[in-house]
């Protein structure tokens, strides 16, 4: 055989990845090889080659003796093509640039030319191309919506265009880019008349915004939409559009089919994938990047609102800029952290480098640079954007073409405005903000903006109608732009066709008086006419009837269109809402649900469900102090407005109780509630503290006595209720004692103090007292110690000298806390650690290292009622709770705001926390998601009941198998746990539960099966251990009846053994049908059945019933890449398989010899479906692919529908497993949690109403559902 072959591409046809594993196929099957019998002849791995063959994985070209060997067994006489081939596939998109630019492209947006240079954004680019390719065969629209600065013209320009140019989409495709401007129609005109376009058309529409930014035209802008969306088998358009005018899409009906059914969103990028953006282009460019440099700017960039992601929304222009600055002043061999200081860093690049450009210019050049830049700005009052304009737009009759064009291209090779030989614009809308003299020169004249942009547009509209005196303006906006030219500032801003506009106004400004006299005398003969015109609207009336109905209809359905496109657009703010408001994304996936019952809403409503809920309770806006009672029944909040109010959380739900106002005139700083819940401590910014009888919460009354004790900072009750002690900002403690009938005695106060405290807490026998307070140290007390003292029994310094910019300081400590036990305290610091510390006889003594690393000081610590977590709020928005044992953390939440005080809600492991936003909140831990187990999650399933769940743990170091109790998955308990008892042998997280609870079998790395007795879920007895294959167990499966278990393992055999009697496990079968590993093994319900899938592209359908003599009853291989999962619907008669080539096939097996495809694959994912499972009815299917739980309605499988995306997950998903006796799907993979979510969305509906505590406000709705009537989610306008 030569280097080609004879059917099929040859070498010298491959381009992409695909074409070369396509052409090594069609070399194999002419062949007539396996991929098994390939791997032997070149003594090369199945999997290595495989993946070549599947197109998984290509050869190394700095190791080619495996891929020589390969196409030898291939019979390739000639392997140069091959190899020319590898390089050409590997080295396509890495070819360095021939000249020194710069490896970063600033403000500018990258342009497909630039594909080379573009890095980090590989997933979204996948996703993208994967959405186009779905809309290929009938053509379509797919949107792709994200903030300014988020990267989506890059995205676009340089990621998916090169893509699709080469040759992402099947067969011959002409891409054509395009931005709408102000003229949409006309543009797509030129556009897709470019080489007489014909055949099959990728339209790129982005910056899709500048139809409503810059076209005022109503009719053009129709028409445009009406190009772009009416059905076009020939045609894809590609859309990018600004997140802030998502809102003014949803408004156009044409658009609603795309945003429902084909909208991907921009991102945050991950750390990792901005690393490699600013690592990437170094390295191509042969520039050493400094690692501190490269840290600081991760650093800088990391977000400080919210945290999903590693940067805001819009920071990363500035990053591009900082970057491109930064090669600018350093020596173009490497970039330093000095380089990058010396450009004012992330936030200052921009600001800087414009004012350089501007201050090196003239007067009159400095001039015309505000005149520019005025003009190149769109502005609405609220939202500034980009203005593309015609550079004889630009021209100053009172300035040379010289200076302008001077003027422009210093701003254009600093990368601040973009030109070319038409147009001009600034390079992005982050210079709008970024630079502060744009921002004022914009206030200072915001409405003559808006009347010199309407001033423009009619000029050019006049000059483009041949002077037409009709386009002229009179009236008021003519006398508005009048007196704005008269302005001495503003004549100098007008170019020649607007003066001659303006002048030709006002020449006709007599003549249109006239005109308004004819109009007002035809008018009055009009209405003279009126019984005409009634005897035509009587026939006009009988038309309208016929048509009523089909316009009601039309107005029905265009309004069903926009309120599921409202839905999708709330449901993404709260998915974006998830990690910084958990509450307020709660709220906002109901109101979405509500709106209309989307694919997004559904979504979002049952990612919900996967998390522990968030309640919160509204109270007036600034720090609030919180406090609870021992048995988590009653919660006390003081307030900034000076009062004081109780909330009960008995039986589930937040309610208010009673409120009383301490001090209208006082700030609360401190509550506290007494262990027998008959009185209340609080105090502030007052001069004294008072006591609350609490007695009965629905009516507190305050105590006479008043407690001297200035500037509360916090107040706490002793564990017995007898003392009481205030820490304050005035550099003392009081202490009283109290007495049965609520009257309070001081004791004499604690001082001596380098600095406020802030805050005091009781050990649990009432002995000690330790403080905290802003000189950095912690000083015990002996409660009970008689007198005012400044002597305490012990006291430590807290860390050291903390950095801050008015220099090092003392590490303040804000929070302590003893453990139950009193042998622990727990000190939270400035520099964001918590330092444990063991209270001895002779002191206090470092037990351990810090715990955590906050990003800001922590304000309060808690231990749990059993003394085994620790809870720490932090001023860097975060609450964090650890195990006290372990040392490690064990759950994170993040807020809006800083955390100023938490407290544990009774025995339980539920928090109560407050904020300075204006909300109480209470965090219902531990949610139905289980904790994170130590390894990946590899494999997920359930007993019949329900009630058990075997959790597969497991990676190289090791593996364990936990059973978990899930009768009620908000309370799920660990049972017990499965670990290998050889050292040697570890498990890798494949296992199998029988049904009747009894049995489990646990696979290894190193294909040891081992059986579990855990018919005692807390005590599992390992009854043998079966060695099964040299390799890799991949899964495990056991018939209904626990007397059969099927092994896949890494070596392509499964094996068939009787497991009747776990304790003397007897081989049956082995199966050596497949070429490559076996991957999945599932039994139909009967257990007749057997299902193989294997890395060989194809799924072995075989007859056990007789487990000795198995039957190969079909193969199926209609698969285009591994096949990877496989399950059998409760009834046995459906089955889905799940493959790499990214979709689900469901077959007819009710005939296992002749198994027919139900339907199109089932089609979304965009990755490997690793696992997939039906649920309980088999109404429907779930599958895991790309950190995604995709679920279908396959009710009817001819019309099988995506109804879910869940995407709580923020690893790779490997396992899921559906309840089979309740609504609920779990799934897990490399983070390490198993994720629960319920799926029925009335239900979890229901369940958040009933723990919503404070709903959605009228304010919040009109922020995130702009354009939609106000309506509480739960039909409850206030907090209940």
């Amino acid at each position: 055989m030569t280097g080609e072959t004879t059917q099929g591409a040859g070498p010298s046809d491959i381009v992409t990845r695909g074409d070369f594993a396509q052409a090594l196929t069609a070399a194999r099957k002419q062949a007539r090889l396996t991929v098994r019998e390939v791997a032997a002849a070149a003594g090369v791995p199945t999997g290595t080659v495989g993946g070549y063959f599947s197109g998984r994985h290509l050869p190394n070209l700095t190791f080619l003796e495996p891929f020589h060997a390969v196409l030898d067994a291939l019979g390739i006489g000639d392997h140069a093509p091959w190899v020319d081939a590898l390089e050409r596939v590997r080295w396509s998109r890495s070819k360095r640039l021939a000249d020194r630019s710069a490896p970063y492209k600033g403000l500018d947006s990258y342009q497909p030319e630039d594909a080379d240079w573009f890095f980090g954004r590989d997933d979204l680019t996948a996703r993208i191309v994967g959405a186009v390719r779905d809309r290929a065969p009938a053509g379509g629209q797919v949107v792709v919506v994200g903030p300014s600065g988020s990267g989506k013209s890059s995205i676009l320009r340089a990621g998916v265009i090169p893509r699709l140019r080469g040759g992402a989409l099947p067969g011959a495709w002409q891409v054509r880019l395009m931005t709408p401007g102000e003229h949409p129609a006309a543009e797509l005109a030129a556009v897709l008349d470019v080489g007489a376009a014909s055949g099959r058309t990728l339209l790129v529409v982005d910056q899709f915004e500048e139809l409503f930014t810059l076209c005022d035209d109503e009719p053009e802008r129709a028409e445009f939409v009406s190009a772009l969306t009416r059905a076009n088998p020939l045609l894809v358009v590609l859309i990018g559009l600004r997140a802030d005018y998502y809102a003014f899409a949803t408004r156009v009906p044409a658009l609603a089919p795309a945003l429902q059914q084909a909208q991907l969103v921009v991102t945050p990028m991950s750390v990792a994938e901005l690393e490699t953006a600013i690592t990437e282009p170094a390295r191509r460019a042969g520039v050493d990047l400094d690692a501190r440099l490269v840290d600081r700017l991760l650093s800088d960039i990391a977000p400080t609102t919210w945290r999903h992601g590693a940067h805001d929304a819009g920071a990363l222009p500035l990053l591009s800029h900082a970057l491109r600055a930064t090669w600018a002043r350093a020596d173009r061999q490497s970039l330093t952290l000095a380089d990058y200081e010396a450009t004012g860093g992330l936030h200052g690049a921009v600001s800087q480098t414009a004012n350089e450009v501007y201050e090196s210019l003239s007067p009159d050049g400095k001039d015309l640079a505000r005149q520019l830049f005025l003009r190149l700005v769109a502005d609405d009052g609220e939202v500034a954007a980009r203005r593309r304009m015609k550079w004889e737009e630009l021209i100053d009759p009172d300035h040379t073409d010289d200076l302008a064009a001077a003027v422009l291209e210093r701003f254009v090779a600093a990368r601040l405005l973009t030109a070319d030989a038409e147009f001009v614009e600034v390079s992005h809308e982050a210079l709008l903000t970024a630079w502060p003299r744009i921002q004022k020169w914009i206030d200072e004249d915001r409405d003559g903006l808006k009347l010199h942009r309407l001033l423009t547009e009619a000029a050019a509209d006049w000059n483009a109608a041949d002077r037409d005196p009709g386009l002229l303006w009179r009236g008021g906006r003519l006398e508005a732009a009048r007196a704005w030219v008269a302005d001495a500032d503003q004549p100098a801003l007008l170019n020649p066709a607007e003066q001659a506009f303006l002048t030709a106004s006002r020449q006709t400004e007599d003549a249109a008086a006239a005109l308004h006299q004819r109009r007002t005398r035809r008018l009055r003969l009009l209405l003279g006419a009126t019984e005409v015109f009634a005897a035509v609207a009587v026939t006009l009336a009988a038309v309208a009837i016929s048509s009523e109905r089909r316009a009601r209809d039309a107005a029905d359905e265009a309004d069903a269109q926009r309120e599921a496109a409202q839905s999708r657009q709330v449901a993404i703010q709260a998915g974006s809402l998830t990690t910084q408001d958990p509450a307020l994304a709660q709220q906002l996936a109901l109101a979405a649900f509500r709106i209309a019952p989307t694919i997004e809403a559904r979504s979002a409503l049952l990612d919900v469900s996967a998390q522990a809920p968030v309640t919160r309770i509204a109270v007036p806006a600034g720090p609030a102090a919180v406090a609870i009672s021992i048995d988590g029944q009653l919660i006390a909040t003081g307030n900034t407005d000076g009062r004081m109010r109780l909330f009960t959380s008995g039986d589930g739900r937040i309610r208010e109780l009673g409120s009383i106002t301490v001090d209208a005139e006082e700030q609360l700083y401190g509550v506290a509630i007494s262990p027998d819940k008959q009185l209340a401590a609080v105090g502030g910014t007052g001069s004294v503290a008072r006591l609350v009888d609490i007695s009965d919460p629905t009516d507190p009354r305050l105590l006479d006595q008043l407690l001297p004790a200035a500037s509360v900072e916090g107040m706490r009750f002793s564990p017995d209720g007898t003392m009481l002690v205030a820490s304050t900002a005035v550099d003392l403690a009081h202490r009283w004692r109290l007495a049965a009938d609520g009257s309070a005695t001081a004791l004499g106060t604690l001082q001596g103090f380098g600095g406020y405290l802030h805050w005091s807490d009781f050990s649990a026998d009432g002995r000690l007292i330790a403080t905290s307070s802003s000189d950095g140290r912690v000083r015990l007390w002996g409660a009970h110690a008689p007198g005012a003292t400044s002597t305490p029994l012990a006291e430590v310094t807290v860390g050291g000298a903390v950095d801050t910019p008015a220099g090092p300081t003392a590490n303040a400590v804000p929070a302590v806390d003893f453990s139950p036990h009193g042998r622990l305290l727990a000190v939270g610091a400035r520099d964001g650690k918590v330092h444990l510390f063991h209270v001895g006889h002779t002191g206090l003594e470092p037990d351990g290292a810090p715990l955590g690393d906050f990003a800001a000081q922590i304000n309060h610590l808690e231990f749990s009622a059993d003394g085994t977590e620790l809870a720490a709020g932090s001023s860097d928005t975060t609450v964090r709770t650890f195990d006290v044992a372990s040392r490690t953390e064990t759950g994170r939440l993040e807020s809006t705001t800083p955390i100023t005080s938490l407290f544990y809600v009774g025995a339980s492991k539920q928090l109560v926390f407050g904020s300075p936003d204006g909300y109480v909140r209470l965090w219902r831990r531990p949610g139905a998601a289980l904790p994170a187990a130590p390894y990946p999650v590899a494999s997920l399933g359930y007993a019949a009941g329900g009630g058990l769940l075997a959790v597969g743990t497991g990676s190289g170091p090791g593996g364990e198998v936990q059973l978990w109790d899930v009768v009620d998955p908000a309370v799920a308990h660990r049972l017990g746990t499965i670990r290998s008892p050889e050292s040697g042998v570890l498990l890798n997280g494949e296992a199998a539960l029988s049904a009747d609870a009894t049995l489990l079998a646990a696979g290894t790395a190193t294909g040891e099966v081992q059986l579990w007795d855990v018919r005692t879920p807390a005590s599992p007895r390992l009854r043998s251990r079966i060695s099964v294959s040299p390799t890799l167990i991949q899964q495990l499966a056991i018939t209904a009846d626990t007397r059969v278990l099927a092994v896949a393992a890494d070596d392509g055999e499964v094996t068939v053994w009787d497991v009747a009697d776990p304790a003397d496990p007897q081989p049956r079968a082995t199966l050596t049908d497949a070429d490559d590993r076996v991957l999945a093994v599932a039994f139909s319900p009967d257990g007749r059945t057997l299902v193989a899938a294997s890395a060989d592209q194809s799924a072995y359908v075989y007859d056990v019933a007789d487990p000795a003599r198995p039957r190969l009853l079909t193969q199926l291989d209609d698969f285009g890449n591994f096949v990877h999962s496989v399950a059998f619907a409760p009834g046995g008669d459906t089955m889905a398989i799940g493959s790499d080539d990214e979709t689900v096939r469901l077959y007819d097996l009710r005939e296992p010899a002749r198994p027919r495809l139900l339907g199109e694959p089932l089609t979304g994912p965009n990755g490997y479906v690793y696992s997939v499972t039906f649920t309980r009815d088999g109404s429907s299917v779930a599958a895991v692919a790309d950190g995604v739980v995709w679920i279908w309605d396959v009710a009817d499988p001819s019309r099988a529908a995506l109804t879910e995306t869940l995407r709580v997950s923020e690893g790779a998903l490997l396992a899921v497993a559906a309840s089979p006796v309740a609504d609920r799907i779990v799934a897990g993979g490399a983070d390490r949690i198993p994720y629960s979510w319920n799926t029925d969305s009335g239900q979890v509906a229901d369940r958040l109403c009933e723990l919503a505590g404070s709903e959605l406000t009228a304010d919040e709705w009109r922020r995130h559902v702009p354009g939609q009537r106000f309506s509480a989610p739960c039909g409850r306008p206030d907090a209940g």
